[in-house]
């Protein structure tokens, strides 16, 4: 939570080198994706974009500090990505690029409908950071009787799963309704 107040006034600064970086990253991978007309599409790069981010947390656990640094760093991207998608100009809906509204031309109720199942499978993300976190913080403890082949297993068979359905969910809720 700190490092994301932080990460949020970080990005007050766009010449900040990882202000910069996030810039980059967000305006030439994340939000072409987000953009996508295919539900199928934005949702690979949500789970891409969030598979990355916990394998790092949980690969660079490898080392004693790895785990506090990783996290560190994942706090100050998400606030100043947070920042960043407030700007004016970065709504996910481009009318240059996808001039039609994604409503795949359903009645109101039904999208609101869509919205409410995809934000609730959204939810599901929640546990896959905190397993990806605790598998982390796990891997710190001494002793740890966890062997690195099985925090890979843990991480494939239940964060990936869980961070697959939950790009699903936000995917089918991205671009219908602003976040901010």
């Amino acid at each position: 939570m700190i490092g994301a107040v932080a990460g949020w006034g970080m990005a007050g600064d766009p010449h900040f080198a990882p202000v910069h970086w996030l810039r980059l990253w967000m305006e030439h991978i994340i939000l072409p994706g987000l953009r996508q007309k295919r539900w199928a599409a934005r949702a690979a790069v949500i789970f891409l974009n969030n598979a990355t981010i916990c394998a790092l947390l949980v690969g660079l656990a490898k080392w004693p500090a790895g785990a506090w640094v990783s996290i560190v760093i994942v706090g100050l991207s998400l606030g100043a990505a947070i920042r960043l998608l407030q700007t004016p100009g970065w709504e996910f809906h481009d009318a240059a690029d996808n001039p039609e509204p994604q409503s795949d031309d359903a009645p109101p109720a039904a999208l609101d409908r869509l919205v409410a199942v995809g934000l609730l499978l959204n939810l599901l993300e929640v546990p896959a950071i905190t397993l990806a976190l605790g598998l982390a913080m796990g891997r710190c403890v001494v002793p740890n009787h966890m062997l690195p082949a099985e925090v890979w297993r843990v991480y494939a068979f239940w964060v990936a799963p869980l961070l697959i359905i939950a790009a699903s969910g936000e995917s089918l809720w991205i671009g219908r309704r602003s976040p901010f």
